[in-house]
């Protein structure tokens, strides 16, 4: 049970780790391939882009996780501290909206994709694996800020 909650807790860092490993051995490879036999991969650019991507999404989800997200505290901190609740609220209720939209955006690209069947250019791979990242990433945003939300007004009570 203990693995399994650590395995949680730090998951976004465990797969951006995967995913930088990847990016930095794809992108080395073709450094080497491309000065020492002159070739030059064109799907290796194109598959750190996509899943730079994905490792952005995660990224802010880990920055949400920590609370080193771009924050306002600057009005909480004037206030008195019986009149903050209502700002975390507005605060995380804009969150919603922002990455709501940001989610349904997602998955109807994602959805478009895959009905279509497009592929990437030189991979020939499903584009809408790289897509959702959007959605998925807008799940996670939405949940850890919802956690992060709710421990703070706990506090505060």
């Amino acid at each position: 049970m203990k693995a399994v909650k650590t395995c949680l807790r730090y998951f976004e860092e465990g797969v951006c780790a995967i995913l930088l490993i990847i990016m930095l051995g794809v992108s080395t490879l073709n450094i080497i391939t491309r000065y020492l036999p002159g070739i030059s991969f064109a799907a290796s650019e194109e598959l750190v882009v996509n899943l730079f991507v994905w490792f952005t999404l995660l990224g802010a989800v880990i920055a949400i996780k920590h609370k080193s997200h771009l924050s306002i505290t600057f009005i909480i901190r004037r206030i008195p501290e019986r009149y903050q609740t209502p700002f975390l609220l507005i605060r995380w209720s804009a969150m919603v909206i922002v990455f709501s939209l940001l989610l349904i955006y997602g998955i109807i690209e994602t959805w478009e994709e895959l009905k279509t069947g497009m592929m990437t250019y030189s991979l020939g791979w499903p584009l809408w694996f790289f897509t959702c990242a959007l959605p998925v990433g807008s799940l996670l945003l939405l949940f850890r800020f919802s956690q992060i939300t709710l421990k703070e007004l706990k506090t505060r009570k």
